[in-house]
């Protein structure tokens, strides 16, 4: 069942978006980074582009942006958008908004996390999400 979602999944096309179209056959990276500003707190997403691209990115300042962004970890994937989505499912219960990529974690703890719903892990992994309802 989740070969076939998998395998239908396209995203829909947003002007500028790093998302824009969802294939099986893509490849990316699932991150985790925190600010040092901003203990205790993680962001956790996908990239198409190179992770110093994005770190590039998250650093940019603006007048009223003080950030200082780490990458902690990043690891390469497949269709990276939905892994994206089982590894935000499985860290929902630290989500500090629903329609913002920051989680109520220390570093360590998210990587541990994504490492398990990576690896099938069936407490994060996929076989639980599909049980619980699907991403």
């Amino acid at each position: 069942m989740l070969a076939t979602t998998l395998a239908l999944i396209e995203a829909m096309p947003v002007e500028g978006d790093d998302k824009m179209v969802a294939t099986v056959e893509e490849e990316g990276f699932i991150y985790c980074m925190s600010d040092t500003y901003a203990p205790g707190r993680v962001k956790v997403g996908m990239t198409r582009r190179s992770i110093n691209e994005r770190l590039e990115e998250a650093n940019r300042g603006d007048t009223w942006k003080l950030t200082n962004y780490v990458v902690n970890y990043h690891r390469k994937v497949d269709n990276p958008l939905e892994k994206e989505r089982i590894v935000h499912k499985a860290m929902k219960e630290w989500r500090i908004r629903a329609d913002r990529e920051f989680f109520k974690l220390e570093p360590a703890a998210a990587i541990e996390i994504i490492e398990r719903v990576l690896s099938g892990d069936t407490m994060y992994g996929i076989e639980k999400i599909e049980e619980e309802g699907g991403v």
